[in-house]
């Protein structure tokens, strides 16, 4: 069976010229001109700090090719490329061990060292040495640990809906269906930034791309296309497929660093306040419940005549009236058929979850 998470190199390469694409929309969401976003794309390296920097007139060729074909566009392959010499395993590992060592002597200065002194036989070229340490994050950049955009940071709120959703999953409780089996669960959600309004969340048997993608999919189809989606480094949203998924709908896919989970706060306390103000009362006889269409049933009917309805002290008023009250309710063109035809529509998502609540007709628009 083929890996669902395995890409081309064409779309490996594709994401990269992505990553600076968005950004360069982004920018101009931000009043910038073309010209200024591409100049500021060019000073940076994609698609962090550990990758390359890329010419203006690069930049802007990506940037008209997706403008012309979006996503499919990018994945063209160059036919400019060079060989690549690899490197042994043992030259890999003698070179890291350098580095690490002596981070201090600029690698030019080591490799001719390397090579009068003959430390180890067979070095390939120099421009080789720098691609192998710079993928890795021990160029000088990387070693410098230059900060790269991953996501929001401390005080920070989206200026309008559906400017950036931020998602999250987490233990769920456990029940007991009536054959005495114990079903392990786990919560799924998605918020809007902006209005704290929960876009979708359910529970799910397992914490793995197959359900993000089943939430995220649900989303969408409730709520329109995000055009930033922020999350932790988790399997499921650090996958290839999530970010083909995210690149072919738009969506500018952020993670915030190893070790900074405070930066996703806001979505940690939505997840308390669910654990706190619904998960703690299944344990009364009127609410136990013993499957997740049950559990899923019941935290739809909670997020609507609890969560979304009251004041939030952070905005000062429910989600639902914040929501309402936003002028620019920034809903993509993005039809349900379109979605249904994009990858989300996969192996993954045709019917293998648990059964799940759907929360049409009671999470509209308000």
């Amino acid at each position: 069976m083929p890996d669902p998470d395995r890409i081309s190199p064409h779309e490996q390469s594709a994401l990269v010229r992505y990553s600076a694409v968005s950004h360069i929309q982004h920018q101009q969401d931000l009043g910038y001109t073309l010209i200024e976003a591409l100049r500021d794309a060019a000073s940076r390296p994609w698609p962090d700090a550990s990758g390359r920097h890329f010419a203006l007139r690069t930049l802007e060729d990506w940037w008209y090719a997706y403008q012309k074909g979006s996503f499919k566009a990018l994945t063209k392959s160059s036919s400019t490329h060079a060989q690549k010499r690899s490197l042994t395993k043992e030259q890999q590992d003698w070179l890291i061990e350098q580095r690490q060592n002596y981070p201090q002597i600029p690698v030019k200065v080591a490799y001719r060292r390397w090579v009068e002194h003959d430390q180890i036989k067979d070095l390939p070229s120099l421009t080789t040495i720098y691609r192998f340490l710079r993928d890795r994050g021990l160029h000088r950049q990387g070693l410098a640990q230059i900060d790269a955009l991953h996501g929001p940071g401390k005080a920070f709120e989206a200026p309008f809906p559906n400017d950036l959703w931020m998602t999250d999953f987490s233990p769920g409780p456990k029940l007991t269906n009536p054959q005495g089996q114990v079903i392990t669960t786990h919560l799924a959600i998605l918020i809007d930034d902006h209005s704290r309004l929960i876009t979708y969340a359910a529970y799910y048997p397992r914490e793995n791309t197959e359900s993000f993608h089943h939430a995220l999919k649900q989303a969408i189809l409730h709520r329109g296309v995000p055009h930033k989606l922020y999350a932790d480094n988790g399997a499921p949203f650090v996958s290839k497929h999530t970010h083909i998924v995210c690149a072919n709908l738009g969506i500018r896919l952020l993670h915030h660093k190893p070790y900074h989970a405070w930066s996703k706060g806001k979505a940690e306390r939505v997840i308390y306040s669910i654990q706190s103000g619904f998960e703690s009362l299944l344990c009364l006889p009127e609410e136990c419940v013993h499957s997740l269409e049950e559990l899923n049933t019941k935290l739809s009917i909670w997020i609507q005549r609890e969560y979304h309805t009251r004041t939030h002290s952070s905005i000062g008023s429910s989600p639902v009236s914040r929501m309402a009250r936003s002028t620019s309710v920034n809903l993509n063109s993005v039809t349900r058929r379109s979605i249904n035809s994009s990858t989300l529509e996969s192996s993954a998502l045709s019917g293998k979850t648990a059964p799940c609540a759907s929360l049409t007709g009671s999470m509209k628009w308000p």
